[in-house]
């Protein structure tokens, strides 16, 4: 089977040069066609792309407005092959990354996803999982590009959209991209539809690339307006889900016979878990802290710094921000490793994070 790659692009000649450049050097014999979904005001993609001369690629005119599920959309419609990959322009692929993510998904249908390294070696997304402050979070985030862990494939909720491969037929029956998000949770969404289609969501390790995260975006940084009602829209279609996925985990924690939590974090993310878990009967006693410089009091709550003594007198320690694998490694190494409960929600059918 082979694949269409769809790039969505507005402007930055010079990144889109990069990415296709790549795309030449590491060339496959599955990789059908390319198709740049341009979005620029000008003609300097087009430029660029008579210039580059590569057979496999293509121009396709999106819309100045530059929606990201949209353009996705309009590539997608445009594609021959039965395979469909979904790229950033701001990547930079390696060698046999396009073999791994295809065969995944034509072995195992579904959708795939690459793990994104940053450019200084870190792990930036090896797969998205569910917080239990309600949104997800990039597994992996943070944690050393030769870390073990994340050169496995797993199943996770959904994968960054910067780099996802799916089956055309699956793309076409879950319907698509949403395009009312702004940049930003679309990919998330994805995701659910995927796994709500029952199919699984899966990333592969084994496929790697570097990610200039944003680099396209910069110039055009959705306002918090859009966030907000990406935020709104997320709920309206996925509340329900996160709310028995809460239920469940609140149950399996107050199992463990906790009643009295700290939560790791002083941001939305902490104050939003701090509701849920008050709003299920666990007792949020602190927040705690790497970060000398925090207030003494957050969201009317203290916060103390991480050591053995500030958890004494709480029976599990929970994060409650981004960059989990980093922060839960750090305080197993703080000595409260015991104390950690994993902040992922799970269904009851298969968990986040396992080889699949």
């Amino acid at each position: 089977m082979k694949v269409s790659v769809i790039i969505p692009v507005k402007g930055k000649p010079e990144i889109t040069r990069d990415c296709i450049e790549s795309l030449i050097r590491f060339d496959s014999s599955i990789l059908a066609e390319t198709l740049i979904v341009d979005n620029s005001d000008g003609d300097e993609t087009a430029l660029l792309l008579a210039e580059m001369s590569w057979k496999k690629a293509r121009r396709v005119i999106g819309s100045p407005s530059f929606n990201f599920s949209r353009s996705c959309n309009i590539g997608a419609g445009e594609a021959n092959s039965g395979l469909l990959l979904f790229l950033n322009n701001d990547i930079v692929v390696s060698e046999g990354w396009l073999e791994a993510l295809c065969q995944t998904v034509i072995d195992k249908g579904g959708a795939a996803g690459s793990t994104l390294i940053n450019r200084d070696g870190t792990v930036q997304q090896a797969g998205m999982r569910f917080g239990a402050w309600g949104l997800m979070y990039r597994a992996g985030a943070g944690a050393g590009g030769d870390d073990r862990r994340f050169f496995r494939t797993t199943l996770e909720w959904a994968v960054m959209a910067a780099a996802v491969c799916i089956s055309k037929e699956t793309f076409d029956r879950i319907g698509g991209f949403d395009e009312r998000y702004y940049f930003g949770i679309e990919d998330t969404d994805l995701g659910l539809k995927v796994i709500e289609s029952g199919c699984k969501v899966r990333n592969v390790g084994a496929s790697r690339l570097v990610h200039m995260e944003s680099a396209t975006l910069k110039e055009n940084k959705p306002a918090l307006a859009a966030h907000v009602n990406n935020i709104e829209i997320f709920n309206a279609r996925w509340g329900g889900l996160v709310n028995r996925l809460t239920e469940r985990y609140i149950a399996g924690l107050k199992s463990t016979g906790a009643k009295t939590v700290a939560i790791f974090g002083t941001g939305s993310a902490a104050e939003a878990l701090r509701r849920k878990l008050e709003s299920g009967g666990v007792s949020v006693g602190k927040f705690i802290t790497f970060d000398t410089e925090a207030p003494s009091i957050v969201h009317g709550l203290k916060v103390e710094g991480v050591s053995p003594e500030s958890v004494r007198d709480v029976d599990r320690v929970i994060v409650g921000a981004q960059y989990v694998t980093m922060i839960e490694d750090r305080l197993v190494k703080a000595g409260l490793g015991g104390l950690v409960y994993g902040c992922d929600l799970n269904d009851e059918s298969w968990t986040a994070g396992t080889e699949g």
